[in-house]
């Protein structure tokens, strides 16, 4: 409890508009300087953009389904999901803590 971590935030907008360049951004911040872990000995800007495009045409098959998944703009609950996630112990604490620190800045 209370230890220091990074957060990346994405917009919701530019995850639906280019989910490749949202995978190449979280691989680049959630791998750091540890790129051996999926590519070692080796450059992994290629590897990366590998994993990235294949993501993305997932996602693109999800979304040309029409299913009402939460990254496709389209759930109509989106009460419900927050809900679902702020009580959820992995994810509860995190969102809990984002808008505290999202409420001091809006009073500073």
């Amino acid at each position: 409890r209370n230890h220091p971590f990074t957060l990346v935030t994405v917009s919701m907008d530019d995850f639906i508009s280019d989910p490749a360049k949202f995978t190449t951004t979280y691989l680049h911040f959630l791998l750091g300087n540890n790129t051996q872990m999926i590519c070692p000995r080796k450059n992994c800007t290629r590897k990366i953009k590998s994993i990235a495009k294949e993501f993305e045409q997932k996602y693109q098959k999800i979304n040309d389904k029409g299913t009402a998944h939460v990254t496709t703009g389209r759930h109509s609950n989106k009460e419900k999901l927050m809900d679902v996630l702020k009580s959820d112990s992995l994810f509860g604490p995190i969102l809990d803590r984002i808008e505290g620190l999202v409420n001091e800045a809006l009073v500073n």
